[in-house]
């Protein structure tokens, strides 16, 4: 039996880098493709699952946060935990 791999990404929902010139990199958009292709090439939910930090500053979590999780969760990944993380 293989061991099960857990993979842990983050994203920030309030701010993005200025440094590497990556300021209008599509982090959003970028999340969800990765987590398609970890689906593409490990289907099998008992080799992979993955946590995906949403991190934010704001006071609460916003509709656009809301509509965002629902998306990702629409990638067909059954082994992803979105998990909120307030971050001051």
């Amino acid at each position: 039996m293989k061991p099960k791999v857990w993979v842990s990404m983050g994203l920030c929902f309030d701010e993005t880098t200025e440094k590497y010139g990556k300021s209008n990199y599509p982090y959003s958009e970028v999340t969800q493709l990765s987590l398609m292709i970890w689906n593409y090439f490990f289907p099998n939910l008992d080799e992979v699952s993955v946590l995906l930090f949403l991190i934010y500053k704001g006071p609460k979590i916003t509709p656009h946060m809301q509509a965002y999780e629902k998306t990702i969760l629409q990638t067909g990944s059954e082994k992803l935990e979105p998990i909120f993380l307030l971050w001051y």
